[in-house]
């Protein structure tokens, strides 16, 4: 993207050298999404650098994407868990622009660690999703659901001090009791799915409405089959094939991807997996309870803190966490998407399936995805996030390009958001996670000595390199 480009799509919002909020010195662009703009900036007052999330200039006229941005500030405001990235300050520039600003990580997501260094150890993948399901389920509890949960939206940042946990990202396209007013109808409503396809549940694309915490249970599963194999388990050529596999397909076996995956830990992937919402675990933290055991010393602290979210649930959250996720009574009523409930409704199905295949067009191309009567926003990863030597994620309201060069479209479909403020002692991540400063696009499969290079067990790279290096690699 060229500076005259960038400058027409920040002015007259914050440029590099300005203060925002009387406090805020942006430093420069770190990135631009198709609707949101992310800017490194240094709290002046505490001299302590920041990111700042902002809508594009071209956006500001989109009522859906401020009310989005707003609302993903609202989620983040109600999250305080260490697995959340903290949001310190919510309000508008001088002209009237929305911003957020947010704590600026260092690390790599772990799409980013995957494409690196290839499948994770068992152990590490575990921990990873035990650290994830603490923050979805502080989300439930809040009867919030995430419906985004990915490899890209679970940050793996590293500290000063040289630990690493995971952050959560990407609260954007979150659904919550009491969130979804008269005033957004566009964000939830049935003619709209939100998520990214190769992750999102069959409920999710057909009744994003309806969705619960099980949908999110959904994506654990879709998650760990792709942290200990490298791939999702629904691939196809195009939007249309991916969603009508996880429709209508068998679920691949993990074993067949992955031989020294332990059986256990098939069985629990393939319970996620479940089309029969009803055959899932009920919560996360029933999906923690069954994973606790393949984990290292720390399952059982993550494990704790899962139960007591839970156990400290707002009305909201049990009316999510329970009502509407307890198999039992979901066997007696009929849940959505259950094999018995459902038999008159897979004609239907498939009929939307096809209309997925025939409408899905080059339309994708332009930003819009037509899906039958559901409109998909595309979307790329979002935080404020760095990696090293330093990388802030995009407001990922639409497809994501570096601010520097012209970035290929995202091939996801959604939203975004962070939060949190320490709650916790923090947990501290596998000793085996991989350096902030490895490249995405490189692919080593043997360590400098040339000895075979072990999933989950990276070797540090040789060299740093540049952050325009770094955001380019994601695209």
């Amino acid at each position: 993207m060229t500076p005259d480009r960038t400058a027409q799509l920040l002015a007259p919002l914050a440029q590099p050298g300005e203060l925002i909020a009387a406090k805020y010195r942006v430093e420069r662009v770190v990135a631009i999404g198709g609707m949101g703009v992310v800017l490194a900036a240094r709290n002046e007052d505490l001299d302590q650098k920041v990111a700042i999330k902002i809508l594009r200039q071209d956006a500001l006229a989109n009522q859906e994407a401020v009310t989005r941005f707003l609302r993903e500030a609202r989620t983040a405001a109600r999250l305080s868990g260490e697995h959340v990235a903290r949001v310190f300050d919510v309000g508008t520039t001088e002209t009237g622009v929305p911003f957020m600003v947010m704590e600026f990580l260092t690390g790599l997501d772990l799409q980013q660690v995957i494409d690196t260094h290839g499948p994770l150890s068992i152990q590490d993948a575990v921990d990873y999703v035990l650290q994830a399901l603490e923050a979805v389920a502080e989300a439930h509890a809040a009867g919030v659901v995430h419906r985004d949960i990915k490899p890209s939206n679970l940050f793996l940042a590293e500290h000063a001090d040289g630990t690493r946990h995971i952050k959560v990202l990407d609260f954007g396209i979150s659904k919550g009791q009491g969130l979804d007013s008269p005033a957004e109808p566009g964000l939830t409503s049935t003619k709209q799915v939100m998520g990214s396809p190769g992750y999102m549940s069959p409920e999710q694309m057909m009744a994003p409405r309806t969705v619960d915490g099980r949908a999110d249970v959904w994506s654990f599963g879709v998650l760990l089959y792709t942290l200990v194999t490298g791939e999702p388990p629904f691939q196809g050529e195009t939007v249309a094939a991916v969603m009508a596999n996880i429709l209508h397909q068998p679920v691949p076996r993990l074993r067949d991807k992955r031989s020294d995956a332990p059986a256990t830990l098939e069985r629990i992937v393939s319970r996620c997996l479940e089309r029969d919402v009803s055959e899932r675990y009920a919560n996360v933290g029933k999906l923690a309870q069954a994973l606790e055991p393949l984990g290292s010393s720390f399952a059982k602290l993550s494990t704790s803190r899962i139960q007591s979210a839970i156990g400290a649930a707002s009305p909201a959250g049990q009316t999510l966490l329970n009502s509407r996720a307890a198999e039992d009574s979901d066997r007696l009523s009929g849940a959505s998407w259950s094999h018995t409930s459902n038999r008159r409704r897979s004609r239907r199905r498939l009929l939307v399936a096809a209309g997925v295949a025939a409408l899905l067009t080059s339309a994708a191309g332009a930003g819009v995805w037509l899906v039958a009567s559901v409109r998909v926003a595309p979307q790329a990863p979002s935080a404020a996030v760095s990696q090293k030597p330093e990388r802030a994620a995009v407001d990922a309201l639409g497809p994501q390009s570096p601010a520097a060069a012209p970035g290929a479209p995202a091939a996801t479909a959604s939203a975004t958001a962070e939060a949190s403020s320490p709650a916790a002692p923090p947990v501290p991540a596998p000793s085996a996670a991989p350096t902030g400063s490895a490249a995405a696009d490189a692919r080593p499969k043997a360590t400098a000595s040339g000895a075979p290079l072990k999933p989950g067990h990276p070797p540090r790279p040789p060299r740093s390199i540049s952050e325009d290096e770094m955001l380019r690699s994601r695209h």
